[in-house]
């Protein structure tokens, strides 16, 4: 009599998941870097020392030139005839007792009020800095004036001027900054064209 033979099935044990960190994806919402430390230091745009410097330069270079010719312009409707490193790096030379200090102060403000403006908005051309390289300028020019009279100014005049000066520049650039057509600012100035195709693309970068 034959007998019957049966093979047990035999069921294998469902597959394990692979533990959590072995798995390739990223999160969802990755931490963000401080902003420095990812590159950027105003809004999204990178953080690019040399190029910040080269914008202190050159306006600082702007200032001091538009600063003398409009001292000279002054000097020669008024007849003024006081050297002109004295009337610029000189806090004494702001002395309201004479007709000198007067010409002094007015080259001062006129320059602060339009000059120095118009090479914001031609080399940065962004109302956001407008305070910070206003502040730049202005503080270099304290300095020079300290190393010129061999300390610091004590002269109050000549800090209210500086002040005020200061001031004016910060809010007419900040102004002019935001009107157009001043898009490019140093990107055109400076002649970096990697950053210009770019901002044209998108169709001209923000102003502030």
């Amino acid at each position: 009599m034959a007998r019957s033979s049966s093979t047990p099935s035999l069921s294998l044990p469902p597959p394990v998941p692979p533990p959590p960190h072995a798995s390739a994806s990223a999160p969802a919402n990755p931490p963000h870097p401080p902003p420095l430390l990812s590159g950027t230091f105003y809004g999204r745009e990178p953080f690019d020392p040399l190029l910040i410097l080269a914008q202190i330069t050159l306006l600082q270079f702007a200032f001091y030139a538009a600063l003398a010719a409009t001292t000279l312009t002054l000097n020669a409707i008024t007849g003024v005839s006081t050297p002109l490193h004295y009337q610029l790096f000189s806090a004494d030379a702001y002395d309201t007792s004479a007709i000198p200090g007067y010409v002094s102060m007015a080259a001062f403000l006129l320059t602060a009020a339009a000059p120095v403006p118009a090479a914001y908005v031609a080399v940065v051309g962004r109302a956001r800095r407008a305070a910070d390289f206003a502040a730049t300028v202005y503080l270099g020019h304290a300095v020079a004036v300290g190393v010129y009279g061999g300390e610091i100014p004590r002269r109050l005049g000549w800090w209210a001027v500086m002040v005020g000066g200061g001031v004016i520049a910060a809010v007419v650039a900040g102004v002019a900054a935001m009107r157009p057509p001043c898009d490019e600012g140093a990107v055109a100035l400076l002649g970096n064209g990697t950053g210009g195709n770019s901002s044209a693309a998108g169709g001209g970068r923000s102003r502030s």
